[in-house]
């Protein structure tokens, strides 16, 4: 014998049947038009001032009602999310968890973790989506990968894991607010260990008011009108950690992906570039396999912590470019030696790093 397809419905469809019911249609009329066994009827019935309750939060998608462990914290984050909507200031996940944890160590609470299971849970008990660009991607040869990574350890016979480096731009929102335009591009490097080179941040200001009496910027800088990594700058940086690098008396292998920005390159006396194959950055490159993607966790979550402060603290949650770039570098070495490591083993660099 078959069993009975269960029909599961959602809020909306429980208001019609608290209208139909209020309406003073028959219980077998409504039952007969949505398809209803009786003890579900009276279920809905029983339940009607919920079922208007959250309809009118706009909940009227969610087909089933999620219990939360932590209700507390979920009411109080729920208020929160609606005072600083009402601020325009927008929300993300990083934003929220380290809110809800700020909530748990509030109301005494201490077996509650903000994981990414719970924030699921919690958007999908809440009818809460937050929506993302998705980035562009280009079709990766596994042929030519495979062919690249066994004639790495040739390339890299003559240089110590400390010897090898990996560096890439990547757009990073200064403010991490929809509502501002302005990036920069940061340079991320690897050397293996505690040798890891400092940012570079690319800004589109040659002196922003935020740097006035600064005498040294946590990080290095450099400036064009589209904030943006160009020929000249890339010849000017590969000089200068060409120069570091004759003064530390060490001689370095560097890979970097093909680009119109890394061509017309300079003579250099310690430092060896080496491009990777076209269109094998998703695959073949250190920096995509995690590292830059830590660093931009490590970054909002900085972030995040800002803006909950200042508006704890009645003030502007806005971010200039020097704290932004306080911001980077902290977050930049943060990033541990084990994921940099693993990183390098994912994109075949076993030699490099078997250390």
């Amino acid at each position: 014998m078959s069993k009975r397809k269960i029909k599961v419905l959602s809020l909306s469809d429980k208001l019609k049947i608290v209208n139909a019911f209020e309406s003073e249609k028959s219980r077998n009329g409504i039952q007969k038009e949505f398809n209803l066994p009786e003890s579900t009827y009276y279920k809905i019935i029983k339940s009607k001032q919920s079922i208007k309750s959250e309809c009118s939060n706009g909940h009227g998608n969610i087909k089933r009602t999620r219990v939360s462990e932590f209700p507390n914290i979920e009411k109080c984050l729920l208020e929160w999310i609606k005072q600083t909507l009402d601020k325009n200031i927008p929300i993300d996940g990083p934003l929220l968890k380290e809110k809800s944890e700020e909530f748990a160590t509030k109301l005494g609470i201490q077996n509650f973790s903000a994981s990414n299971g719970w924030l699921e849970g919690f958007k999908r008990r809440h009818d809460i989506d937050f929506k993302k660009a998705a980035g562009e991607s280009k079709s990766v040869d596994q042929g030519v990968c495979n062919h690249w990574i066994e004639d790495l350890p040739n390339l890299l016979e003559r240089y110590e894991p400390d010897d090898i480096y990996n560096a890439d731009e990547t757009a990073l929102f200064l403010k991490c607010l929809p509502d501002k335009t302005f990036t920069f591009k940061g340079e991320k490097f690897h050397g293996g260990k505690q040798s890891k080179l400092p940012l570079l941040i690319i800004g589109n200001s040659k002196r922003p008011r935020c740097f006035k009496g600064v005498k040294t910027l946590p990080v290095d800088d450099a400036n064009n009108t589209k904030a943006w990594m160009t020929k000249i700058l890339f010849k000017d940086w590969l000089k200068k950690v060409d120069e570091q690098m004759k003064i530390n008396r060490k001689k370095i292998l560097l890979f970097i992906e093909n680009c119109a920005a890394h061509t017309d390159l300079p003579t250099l006396s310690n430092v060896k570039v080496m491009f990777s194959p076209a269109n094998t950055t998703s695959k073949l490159q250190p920096l995509d396999q995690g590292i830059i993607h830590t660093f931009k966790r490590f970054y909002r979550r900085e972030v995040a912590k800002h803006i909950l402060t200042s508006l704890e603290e009645n003030r502007s949650p806005d971010i200039n470019v020097l704290l932004a770039m306080e911001i980077a570098r902290k977050a930049w070495y943060s990033v541990s030696d084990v994921t940099v490591k693993n990183c390098f083993k994912k994109a075949g660099f076993w030699k490099s790093t078997d250390v």
